[in-house]
């Protein structure tokens, strides 16, 4: 038995900018994030006298239960996704801290990068974690062809990180300290009864009329990294509403009614 299990991601700053036409545009994208402390976790094995073994079926679990001896089968497109080159039947276990569809908290990377280092020690197969990054990103962008590159850098470095890609794909990650969010700073996640797809959103986010914004936002990404160096909590807030308010109008999907209603009442 095999058990894996990733952190989910919470952004700071910079989102939209980790996106490709941005990147294509500006020459790179910028973001700071954090792993916290909400989990996905995946749990792989292969009985020795039962469904995997003498039914040659592959056994699914999440919130429902699949039995299917082709891949190609498998509803759960996540799992679907990261087994297609598998050739042994296996069983999968799949659970989460959070409900994971639009969570916001880049669970679809958490869940392939716990599914994806399960399958990798399964092999006896080692790689850099730069290069496991690259691969998860690969494999998300099967599901998610728009997602950016935080989302998996954030779940799979861990910590909190000043991250940026350039258009050639290189890549820098500097750690930074910052003692008001961890001491002062007091964060929540607050659960709303809106359900939204990243491939709805994400088309209307990458449009050349919001080059402009995503670059506000960059800038403001700089700004707030010099804030949380210098402890200067005040400032800090003050990017983080702003950066807030010009997310907002990348893409008319992000916000409703309901939950501009809730953001009032908060």
């Amino acid at each position: 038995m095999i058990i894996y299990r990733t952190p989910l991601r919470i952004g700071l700053f910079g989102g939209s900018t980790d996106l490709q036409d941005f990147i294509n545009y500006k020459g790179y994208g910028q973001v700071i994030n954090f792993a916290c402390n909400l989990y996905t976790t995946c749990i792989l094995s292969q009985d020795r006298f039962g469904l995997n073994s003498y039914e040659n079926k592959n056994v699914i679990m999440y919130k429902k239960r699949e039995e299917e001896s082709n891949i190609s089968d498998i509803k759960n497109k996540l799992i679907r996704t990261c087994m297609q080159d598998l050739k042994q039947k296996k069983t999968i276990v799949l659970l989460s801290d959070i409900t994971s569809k639009s969570s916001g908290l880049s669970s679809s990377s958490s869940i392939i990068s716990s599914i994806f280092a399960s399958l990798i020690d399964l092999e006896n197969n080692s790689m850099s974690k730069m290069q496991f990054i690259k691969e998860v990103i690969k494999l998300e962008k099967e599901i998610v062809p728009l997602c950016g590159f935080q989302d998996s850098y954030g779940c799979i470095l861990g910590g909190l990180n000043n991250i940026k890609v350039t258009k050639n794909n290189k890549h820098t990650v500097e750690k930074i300290s910052c003692c008001f969010l961890k001491e002062e700073l007091n964060m929540y996640l607050l659960k709303v009864p809106i359900v939204s797809d990243s491939n709805d959103v994400l088309p209307t986010v990458c449009d050349s009329k919001n080059f402009n914004i995503r670059e506000e936002i960059l800038d403001i990404m700089l700004s707030a990294q010099t804030a949380m160096v210098n402890e200067n909590m005040d400032y800090f807030l003050e990017l983080f509403k702003a950066s807030w308010d010009l997310k907002k109008k990348t893409s008319s999907k992000i916000m409703c009614n309901e939950l501009e209603e809730i953001e009032k009442e908060i």
